[in-house]
């Protein structure tokens, strides 16, 4: 929303935090004291309760900087340089043009100047020609120019080509003579032998070398810094990264022998964004219609959907917008969950999922992975500690490479890497 006219006051002592952050179009400091003058003390103690000072410091005004849709969000040195780049598209045609006018004039000059220093020994005919074809030079070196560079965008989609025939290509689909077992993963063990990997051929290893041995049924949570390589363990398991060296074995089958099928269809994933496509809420839990009705109603029950899906005239038939627009955030996540839930595979893998959503849904999750997914094998990358102080064992990454790897109570009392962290959170 946009504030267009009138004024704003304040009636009360209520405040509210939306999920989407409004700002007014005013300055920064006007946005925080929201027309309540005289209070600089207060607005001193909210500056540093939030930690805004380091934001004021690097504002090219401070807190007198305007912010808002119609205020300038860059900073001072930003704004130069966008303007650098604007104002030189702008000039460079011009640029061009005085330097190929001159050029043509050159051309046009040494012409005349050749004619007038051989008048007495050249045609007349061939004198009118010269110089008609040299007034014509400029537009030809315009054209030149133009093709030039066209030819010079135009071999870029040749390079692309280029690099994308020699691309390699994903493993296959599905191997029929290195099939899994019918009811593989029956247990779900998960083994990391001296795993390496990057993301690809000349970059660093973003993992190096993890060993670990996951029992099924176990609940690993994964912490780390940002780059740690949380994420890129989730993604070697579905072998969307390809190891550099080492395997990943899960229950005694080598997943880089077998086909991508036969590997993803068995493992399930609840990602960070939630994703929904335009369709029905059926066919977002169901794409394939394998389940039936009591399915999918037991699952969204277990998902704590059940209320919201039954009170809507639709049922299961409601629709969908592109990316679950017309659902929250926290309702997509569960929706997410529900799909999680119909396809009950032995590993789920949870990718700072409950990041995004408010803490009373991520309780909801986190119940629903206890009691739901009990004799699984979960991993979660975690964004909040306390989501993972009752889970089976901890691993800590660091640069890409193991520190440590064990309950946290245990972890706790070495005071280590993870005991630092759930200071910093509160939890010790």
């Amino acid at each position: 929303m946009d504030k267009l006219e009138g004024t704003v006051a304040v009636k009360g002592s209520v405040a509210y935090v939306p999920q989407q952050a409004w700002i007014q179009n005013a300055t920064l400091k006007e946005n925080i004291i929201f027309g309540q003058e005289g209070r600089e003390q207060w607005y001193q103690q909210v500056v540093e309760a939030c930690a805004l000072q380091p934001d004021l410091e690097i504002l090219p005004a401070g807190e007198d900087t305007e912010i808002g849709e119609k205020g300038v969000n860059l900073s001072g040195g930003q704004k130069q340089r966008a303007e650098r780049v604007l104002t030189g598209g702008l000039l460079s045609p011009r640029w061009l043009g005085v330097r190929i006018e001159f050029i043509g004039n050159c051309i046009v000059l040494f012409a005349a100047l050749f004619a007038v220093t051989g008048k007495e020994s050249l045609n007349p005919g061939l004198v009118g020609l010269s110089v008609s074809y040299a007034l014509q030079v400029t537009m030809s070196l315009n054209w030149m120019v133009r093709m030039t560079s066209d030819l010079e965008n135009n071999i870029v989609a040749v390079e692309r080509v280029k690099e994308y025939s020699e691309t390699k290509t994903e493993a296959p689909w599905e191997v029929e003579d290195k099939k899994p077992p019918p009811e593989w993963p029956m247990t779900g063990n998960v083994q990391f032998q001296n795993y390496s990997v990057r993301y690809r051929e000349g970059l660093d290893l973003v993992l190096r070398n993890i060993t670990l041995n996951v029992k099924g049924g176990e609940k690993i949570g994964i912490v780390g810094r940002t780059g740690a390589g949380k994420s890129s363990m989730t993604l070697c398991l579905f072998r969307l990264l390809e190891a550099a060296a080492g395997e990943i074995i899960i229950d005694d089958v080598k997943i880089a022998e077998i086909g991508l099928h036969d590997l993803r269809s068995q493992l399930t994933i609840i990602p960070q964004e939630p994703v929904l496509f335009s369709g029905t809420l059926r066919m977002n839990l169901d794409p394939f219609e394998k389940y039936s009705d009591e399915d999918v109603w037991k699952a969204l029950e277990h998902s704590h959907l059940h209320r919201f899906v039954s009170n809507q005239s639709a049922k299961l038939e409601l629709e969908c917008s592109e990316g679950g627009e017309n659902l929250s955030v926290g309702q997509r996540q569960l929706v997410c969950l529900a799909r999680a839930l119909l396809r009950k595979t032995r590993i789920l893998v949870l990718d700072e999922a409950t990041a995004a959503i408010d803490l009373e849904t991520d309780d909801l999750i986190q119940s629903t992975i206890r009691t739901q997914f009990d004799d699984c094998t979960v991993f979660t990358i975690a964004h909040r500690l306390n989501t993972i102080m009752d889970y089976t064992r901890v691993l800590v990454l660091e640069k890409g490479q193991m520190v440590e790897f064990d309950c946290p109570s245990r972890l706790i009392a070495e005071r280590g890497p993870f005991y630092k962290m759930a200071k910093d959170a509160g939890l010790v």
